[in-house]
């Protein structure tokens, strides 16, 4: 086989024959995956999906979602960590790309 690309953009996935990134906005960035669910997605951005909330489309997804939850391209996902603050008080911060 050659290394003119070609093999390696083959898929077996439901995207169809040629895979193609999905074009999405994650924290207001634009992202492209070929991840098929919110789960692998997470998995790709190197996310701790118990340490975080996730927005999908302006609906907060339950966590028990995340497999199952399919995206599409143009969705937009909002990824939220939660840290530790000082005196006690636990806060939230926007997950960066």
């Amino acid at each position: 086989m050659g290394d003119d690309g070609w093999q390696s953009s083959l898929s077996t996935g439901k995207r169809g024959f040629f895979s193609a990134a999905m074009k999405l906005r994650i924290n207001g960035e634009d992202y492209e995956s070929e991840r098929e669910t919110l789960s692998a997605l997470l998995e790709e951005l190197k996310v701790i999906p118990g340490r975080v909330a996730v927005e999908v489309n302006l609906k907060v997804v339950r966590r028990a979602d995340y497999p199952n939850l399919v995206l599409k391209e143009g969705d937009v996902v909002e990824i939220v960590n939660f840290v530790g603050g000082g005196q006690g008080k636990p806060s939230a911060r926007r997950f960066d790309c």
